[in-house]
């Protein structure tokens, strides 16, 4: 399949994608991201989705909420392989990669997404010292 026709996919699922969100209100925002949204899916690459979900609502703290929305994917793209990942809970690292990877499909109001976006960055640059040590002390270790 040629890169083109692979982002034409992509830009077809992301639609798909948004259209099954949409009705959920508890969701602001939504992300495409990983292989699908990059154009170099294979085959049998998985749907990668990440949701920033409402905080005034009791939805996002549990896991049962998460494989709800992830069953209701797979019914509607018509395949098993969804990763569904909630943002309000991800890692600095993981929210830095959806956003500068990613593809937004879904955003209920831009401005406030737009500041969650930029705070998400801003935690992600504060990890960064942290990611630092991790890195050394792994390259330290392979060393010995």
């Amino acid at each position: 399949m040629s890169e083109e026709s692979n982002s034409s996919l992509g830009g077809e699922l992301a639609e798909r994608l948004a259209a099954a969100l949409a009705p959920r209100a508890e969701i602001l925002e939504a992300y495409l991201f990983g292989s699908q949204a990059s154009g170099r899916s294979q085959p049998h690459s998985d749907i990668d989705v990440a949701v920033y979900l409402d905080e005034g609502t009791a939805v996002h703290s549990g896991f049962g909420y998460a494989a709800e929305l992830t069953a209701d994917l797979m019914r509607s793209l018509g395949t098993n392989a969804v990763d569904l990942v909630v943002l309000n809970r991800a890692p600095p690292l993981l929210y830095h990669r959806v956003l500068r990877d990613g593809r937004r499909i879904l955003s209920r109001d831009l401005r406030a997404t737009t500041t969650r976006e930029g705070y998400a960055l801003s935690r992600y640059c504060d990890y960064l010292p942290q990611l630092a040590k991790i890195e050394a002390a792994r390259r330290a270790s392979r060393a010995r």
